[in-house]
């Protein structure tokens, strides 16, 4: 459930009598028309932030182009289905998917720009409330309190889904590999202090601007102190955070 003024942080999930049938009977007639497993693979896609948690914060810093597999989701059925659900932008007009065919193969994009969007594409919450909200994890073992990282996506570092898929014959499906795969950056930012890390990328245009990084470090802030949670996330940062407008990096105490 999206609740007016709040982001995907602010996302709940509410059982169908708390609901407008109106809204509950649109919702069931969409998802009708797509394959009866989808969520749960989209539910696989979500792994995404499972598998590589653990990686990202033994980098013990920002990372850039990670990737992962999604077999999942490589059948067309499910690679449409998916598309259209995370095609349906949360703020704005939906996003386009991109096709670009070859002899054998044909490769289609989808990428995603939006921090807000990213936020309920990677959904930690949805798994481990303790650890994350929204893109953020918060918490890490034994560094729970110094190191938290986020998955961005901007312009400039957009969260890219691919699924490639042998090229069809008199619109018949060939056989052949079928891939789904996504690739996606992260910034890490200091626990104690709230600073972000620098983020470092292979090619100078994919680097964040001072705008991006405002916008993150604001995004971050929003998902940790979590005004409208019953349970907020316990950390430290809330209470120095909580007095700071969005966007401004927290300076390291002397």
């Amino acid at each position: 459930m999206s609740w007016e003024g709040y982001g995907a942080d602010g996302d709940t999930y509410e059982p169908p009598d708390h609901l407008p049938k109106a809204s509950v009977k649109a919702f069931e007639r969409w998802a009708s028309q797509l394959p009866r497993s989808t969520w749960l693979v989209l539910s696989m896609l979500r792994d995404l932030k499972k598998k590589n948690a653990r990686r990202l914060l033994e980098r013990r810093g920002a990372a850039f182009g990670l990737e992962v597999d999604v077999p999942a989701a490589a059948l067309p059925e499910y690679a449409d289905a998916i598309f259209k659900i995370l095609g349906a932008s949360r703020r704005g007009p939906a996003l386009t998917v991109e096709t670009e065919k070859n002899a054998t193969h044909v490769l289609r994009t989808l990428m995603v720009t939006s921090q807000e969007h990213a936020a309920w594409l990677v959904g930690l919450q949805d798994a481990r409330p303790e650890h994350g909200t929204g893109a953020l994890r918060i918490k890490a073992g034994g560094r729970a309190n110094k190191d938290m990282v986020m998955v961005v996506a901007t312009p400039q570092t957009p969260i890219v889904l691919e699924h490639r898929a042998p090229k069809e014959t008199a619109g018949e499906p060939q056989q052949g590999s079928y891939s789904f795969k996504v690739s996606f950056s992260t910034v890490a930012f200091n626990g104690i202090t709230g600073a972000m890390q620098p983020y470092t990328a292979p090619a100078e245009e994919l680097q964040l601007t001072t705008a991006d990084e405002a916008a993150l470090v604001a995004h971050a802030k929003r998902a940790l102190l979590q005004t409208y949670a019953a349970r907020p996330v316990a950390h430290p940062l809330r209470s120095t955070w909580a007095a700071l407008p969005a966007g401004q990096l927290v300076l390291p105490q002397p």
